[in-house]
């Protein structure tokens, strides 16, 4: 999937909900997800969908019942990528970085490999002939 034009995602977090006037401000805890489209390499266009769950039951101004508000949010988004996106030379960073470990790999086992009749070619001190 790290090389599909369509991805999936998902986020959460914490924050505030603050007033115009600044005179409230709830916090509050969120989570979502959505999809992105990669329109070109470098310019992705998302849909998103979030719940949002706040520690106040006067966010909108009247307070009723025993849970605290909670909103739903949805939205367009435009990310503008300004490194580098060519998925060719992702796939080919991808290839030379697996290339690397499988080379570390080898030398790692080929220098803690015990080496064969190394004892046996080594002479005693006890040896008089």
């Amino acid at each position: 999937m790290p090389f599909d034009r369509l991805s999936p995602f998902v986020f959460a977090g914490a924050g505030t909900n603050i007033s115009n006037d600044f005179n409230s401000i709830h916090p509050k805890v969120f989570f979502g997800g959505g999809i992105e489209y990669l329109a070109f390499n470098n310019l992705g266009v998302s849909l998103f969908v979030d719940n949002n769950f706040v520690f106040s039951d006067d966010l909108d101004g009247s307070i009723r019942g025993t849970r605290d508000d909670m909103y739903l949010r949805a939205g367009v988004g435009l990310n503008f990528y300004l490194s580098n996106n060519d998925p060719k030379k992702q796939e080919e960073r991808a290839r030379k970085k697996e290339l690397r470990r499988i080379k570390r790999e080898n030398i790692e086992k080929s220098f803690y490999k015990e080496k064969p009749n190394e004892r046996e070619s080594k002479p005693t001190k006890n040896d008089s002939n």
